[in-house]
């Protein structure tokens, strides 16, 4: 299967969030979604750290962010403290470039594969996985994996919570693809 090798050989593979179903009916972008009390909230319990790139100052997305960011250079720190996703979810939901990629880091030995992709409609692999990211976050997400042993998971600025792409160390990537595979079936791209 060529997705396997992708996967082998790169350590970059994604999971549906947002079902099919409800994709073909628009979803306002403050709205409460299932994957965010089934994927984002435990992804968030478990992380050490979250990042938001290419965010534009006083759009509607940093005001639905109010209190959760901390500005560091180029980038911002959410803050993992308190509910981070209650009354936020315009800023989780945000997608057409109007907020750059979401990195959410945790300890691969943290990352609890199954609960998290039992959430998912899918697991899938994208041959370009770097057109819906903000560049400077894909290239953060990739160093910290490659330097720890790290579990890196990446919310799309293009499409919002449609998505997560999942980064690890290629030689840990085909176990949690197989994981994926089991807990959500396997989406073949269109």
């Amino acid at each position: 299967m060529a997705d396997r090798d992708i996967v082998a050989r790169v350590g970059t593979f994604s999971i549906e969030l947002i079902s099919a179903k409800l994709l073909w009916r628009p979803y306002a972008e403050d709205a409460k979604l299932p994957a965010h009390k089934k994927v984002l909230r435990p992804l968030l319990a478990a992380a050490t750290e979250c990042w938001v790139y290419d965010i534009k100052p006083k759009s509607d997305v940093v005001r639905a962010a109010k209190g959760l960011l901390e500005q560091d250079q180029g980038r911002h720190r959410v803050r993992l403290d308190g509910d981070p996703i209650t009354g936020h979810e315009l800023f989780w939901n945000a997608h057409s470039g109007r907020r750059g990629t979401i990195v959410i880091l945790m300890p691969r030995t943290r990352f609890d594969a199954e609960s998290i992709f039992r959430g998912g409609h899918g697991a899938f692999v994208f041959e370009n996985f770097l057109t819906a990211h903000t560049p400077a976050a894909i290239r953060f997400a990739r160093q910290r994996v490659a330097a720890a042993d790290l579990v890196a998971v990446c919310l799309p600025a293009t499409n919002g919570m449609e998505w997560m792409d999942i980064f690890v160390k290629p030689k840990h990537a085909l176990k949690l693809f197989d994981v994926g595979v089991r807990m959500c079936g396997h989406k073949w791209p269109e």
